[in-house]
């Protein structure tokens, strides 16, 4: 029976009482450590006791960023979120996140179909502190006959932020009228480094409620535009657009399903969350599957930045012959984990040497499946303490995470336990590490350090070099991308450490078989899913017009240099944007196959934990789309590209309809169903409950055309965009819950009680810009519900 368990969060101790395991206080055990300080769940006197408590979530907060999991997808349960007073700022499937007075938290949790509830955790970018086109023989491929530069594709980013940080003030619009805000004038398109026109589909922004900033401006550096640069680079013709993935996981997630509604062929992030699962597919990684398999998106994401820090195992009992047992005291030490190797004299504390101003970030994941939609919760309780001496005492606690996890009969929470620690000191500073197993079997686990840097781990330990690169970028429809430093290839592999061999940068994560023991919904797989990870590896390290500094220990101009693999990612997605133009016919799933397949091997004699399947060059992954479904006469671009003459103050720009399409107009209605062709425009249709669908019809007369893009508008609102068929040759589209290619507001289908009206555009297959109309606005149709 458990009667005591402490926690002690971001340098808080907490004590909190409890009757046993199967009669605990549900709303509370349902909040992370952290939040439960907010709802007083604490000893004061201990509270007060610590200096470092000052760091900690304050109590006068009125507003805290939360993310919790459903058991369901229902969207009845987001509604009652609302009614609790949570403004929602994502969702996705069963991960919602949202802003809350810490008042309303154990109202929130008290919620059956709330499963945990966490603090937004900090989202990371894949960053460390023009050389690619040439580096990876883009230029063989822009001046090549038939010559490519990405014309007609456009690439998705998803980063923080786009235009924030630009000197130079932008404008936002929807200068193209095509439904979607662009942004002109930032400092990179006036330059030329960007495309004039940069599809805006969510900026990076600051979350304010009730005068109270939640997530600040601050925070921001317009990475997302770095990235864009470097694809601008490699792919000049390409469109791109952005979305920040910088609030939670499930704003991620919803980004990845606008930009693919969007159009998007090609999507590319680098960011990273400590709180997405090792062992099982998370929303996000759920969403890129999503977009591969159902809008024929090839997706790719930074493989990481770190290193070969990982320990994984198994529980080792430090004391197998003596438990804490159920005393109502702070657990004396007697479970803690061992380790070094079994023979050696036992250590219960790792040694972490942080260098002066080093920051350490510790994630563990265990071999139990997450909650809500994602599974039923764990069955053993880990958690994770941080101490100043070698020795388990509460003077010596630093910071610790222990949630509640649930037992074998009452699975509960998620296997995850977080901390994180800064030496804000002028010297090194040693902290001990220590894992104690409360109760449960002892399952696998593995420990991470994401995101962190100026530090070492110290001793005899067992398996500290595991696969650091974990969550989304292990996704089986993610081209995980490694890093390897400019200089490597301008020198011919002699600027690291082993002569003539090309070598990944020293920070690169590093990968292998990476197990996946639940399934999306937390069924344990009968044989373990082994993915291999990285894919590929491309080049950083090189200039942009303003992110990052500039590099003078190698690089002589006196351009900013961007390193890491959130620069080696857009790269990579360049050359497959420039793949997809050469050969149109290609899937999103042969693209990943040809990409690993014409990499070309570098660093270890074959697939390595560090660059995958090699190097991905320009030329060669060209060479491949094109041999595979040969297309009879690919048509040559036109090679040279006019260079942009920058300007002061931006402007609008002004959209003029070029010729490459011929386009006589028919008509466009709407109809109850795919069986009906009668125009219910201007009048009502009548749906059962179960059966709620429209469906827009049109009859064009056009060439050159690629796509078709269906905007709806609701009651006296705004058009917006609904969704696309996917193909040239349709002539309707049916909306529905659960139809291909719709926008994710429109994802439940007609709603009854409202008045809709459509308008109909074409996208061409090349040409600027690619969207043409409407011709005809057809409705107004009133919706309304039949028994």
């Amino acid at each position: 029976m458990r009667i005591l368990k402490v926690c002690f969060c971001f340098g808080l101790c907490v004590f909190w009482f409890v009757s046993g395991l199967e009669a605990r206080s549900s709303a509370v055990d349902k909040l992370d450590c952290r939040l439960k300080f907010l709802v007083g769940q604490t000893d004061s006197t201990l509270v007060k006791s610590l200096k470092s408590m000052k760091k900690a979530i304050s109590k006068d907060n009125r507003f805290v960023h939360i993310q919790l999991r459903l058991h369901t997808t229902d969207p009845a349960e987001i509604k009652k979120l609302e009614r609790l007073g949570l403004r929602v700022t994502g969702h996705y499937g069963g991960l919602v996140s949202g802003v809350i007075s810490p008042s309303k938290l154990l109202d929130i949790a008290a919620l059956k179909s709330v499963s945990t509830v966490y603090p937004v955790f900090p989202p990371n970018l894949r960053s460390v502190v023009g050389e690619g086109v040439a580096l990876l023989r883009a230029d063989v491929v822009q001046n090549g006959f038939p010559a490519f530069d990405g014309s007609g594709i456009k690439v998705g980013i998803l980063s923080d932020s786009f235009g924030l940080v630009s000197e130079a003030t932008p404008v936002v619009d929807d200068f193209d009228e095509d439904g979607i805000l662009e942004i002109v004038g930032t400092d990179s398109q006036l330059a030329g480094e960007v495309p004039k026109l940069v599809e805006l589909l969510q900026e990076g922004k600051e979350i304010i409620e009730d005068g109270e900033v939640v997530i600040k401006l601050s925070d921001y550096t317009d990475e997302g535009r770095g990235m864009a640069e470097l694809v601008h680079e490699m792919a000049p013709g390409s469109e791109i657009a952005f979305h920040s993935a910088f609030e939670s996981l499930a704003f991620f997630a919803q980004g990845i399903i606008a930009l693919a509604t969007a159009g998007c062929q090609v999507i590319v992030d680098d960011v990273g969350y400590t709180n997405e699962p090792f062992f099982q597919d998370s929303e996000v990684s759920q969403a890129i599957e999503r977009v591969v398999k159902e809008y024929d998106v090839v997706y790719l994401s930074a493989a990481g930045n770190d290193g070969m820090y990982a320990i994984e195992g198994s529980y080792h009992d430090i004391n197998p012959n003596k438990d804490d047992g159920p005393s109502p005291k702070l657990p004396h030490g007697n479970d803690l984990h061992q380790w070094n190797t079994v023979g050696s004299v036992p250590d219960a504390f790792l040694d972490l040497t942080l260098y002066p101003g080093a920051s350490v970030k510790i994630a563990i994941n265990w071999e139990n499946p997450f909650s809500g939609t994602l599974g039923p919760g764990a069955s053993t309780d880990y958690d994770l303490y941080l101490l100043r001496v070698a020795e388990f005492k509460p003077e010596h606690i630093i910071e610790v995470s222990d949630n509640y996890q649930g037992t074998v009969e009452f699975p509960q929470g998620d296997p995850y336990e977080y901390i994180s620690y800064k030496n804000e000191g002028d010297d090194i500073e040693i902290v001990y590490l220590a894992l104690n197993k409360h109760h449960g079997p002892a399952v696998h686990f593995k420990i991470l350090f994401p995101f962190s840097h100026d530090f070492r781990i110290q001793g005899n330990i067992r398996r500290a070099d595991g696969a650091t690169i974990f969550g989304h970028p292990a996704a089986s429809g993610c081209l995980a991308v490694a890093a390897v430093n400019y200089v490597e290839l301008e020198t011919n592999g002699n600027a690291q450490s082993n002569p003539r061999q090309i070598d990944p940068a020293y920070y690169t994560s590093q990968g292998g078989d990476i197990p996946f023991f639940f399934s999306p919904t937390g069924e344990k797989q009968e044989t373990v899913e082994l993915r291999y990870k990285p894919d590929i590896a491309s080049v950083d390290g090189t200039n942009t017009s303003f992110f990052n500094v500039d590099d003078k220990t190698v690089d002589k101009d006196e351009h900013p240099n961007f390193y890491g693999t959130s620069a080696a990612a857009p790269h990579a997605a360049a050359i497959v944007a420039l793949m997809r133009q050469a050969n149109p016919s290609l899937t999103a799933r042969e693209i990943l196959d040809l990409v690993r397949d014409s990499a070309t091997d570098i660093f270890e004699k074959g697939i390595d934990r560090f660059t995958g399947w090699g190097l991905l060059y320009a030329d060669d992954a060209v060479a491949a789309a094109l041999a595979l479904h040969p297309i009879a006469t690919p048509t040559p671009l036109q090679t040279e590209i006019a260079a942009p003459t920058p300007t002061a103050t931006p402007t609008p720009i002004a959209i003029t309809t070029p010729t490459p399409v011929s386009m006589t107009f028919n008509t466009v209605i709407v109809t109850d169903d795919l069986s009906s062709y009668t125009d219910v425009s201007n009048g009502q249709d009548f749906d059962h409950e179960t059966d709620r669908s429209l469906v827009i019809r049109w009859n064009f007369d056009a060439t050159n055309v690629s796509d078709y893009h269906v905007y709806v508008k609701v009651d006296d609102g705004q058009f917006q965009f609904l969704g696309r068929p996917g193909n040239a040759e349709a002539n309707d589209y049916e909306w529905k819950a659960g139809q291909r290619f719709l926008n994710a507001p429109f994802g439940n289908g007609p709603e009854f009680g409202h008045r809709y009206a459509f308008s109909v555009y074409v996208i061409t297959a090349s040409g600027t810009p690619r969207f043409y109309g409407p011709f005809l606005t057809a409705g107004n149709v009133e919706f309304l519900g039949i028994e």
